[in-house]
């Protein structure tokens, strides 16, 4: 069985547990809402029943080239061609997966036993995202 989909919005990464002054923990809330649009897009899916068997995992994540790679006649020749800053593509990953599990896509992330991630930036009319596709 191949599941593909696919989420229109700005790629977060998961956020990592912090302490708080109180000497407890948290997790930050900054991802909450990328989390909700993959969460609505799982569920649109419609799926009976999690994955059992082992899983190939591919993601494309696609970011918006900031206003500094423009100039007035398209992409400046000096920008880069690479997404190559934060966020880390291990970390989008994690996000990606977790929701999955949570959404009960599959059991557990330990039933991925191939992972291929891309990071890079949307072309010309292509929305940033992330295009999920697992086999």
């Amino acid at each position: 069985m191949t599941v593909k989909f696919r989420v229109d919005g700005d790629p977060k990464p998961q956020p990592r547990v912090r302490r708080s002054r109180q000497g407890g923990v948290y997790t930050p809330t900054t991802a909450d809402g990328w989390r909700m649009l993959i969460a609505v897009a799982i569920r649109e899916l419609n799926l009976s029943d999690p994955i059992v068997d082992p899983i190939r995992m591919g993601m494309t994540f696609m970011f918006r080239r900031p206003k500094s790679h423009m100039g007035k006649r398209g992409l400046r020749k000096s920008a880069p061609v690479h997404h190559t800053s934060k966020p880390d593509v291990d970390n989008l990953c994690k996000l990606v997966m977790d929701v999955c599990t949570q959404m009960r896509v599959y059991n557990d992330d330990s039933q991925v036993i191939v992972l291929s991630a891309i990071k890079r930036f949307a072309c010309n009319d292509e929305l940033p995202g992330v295009s999920v596709c697992l086999g």
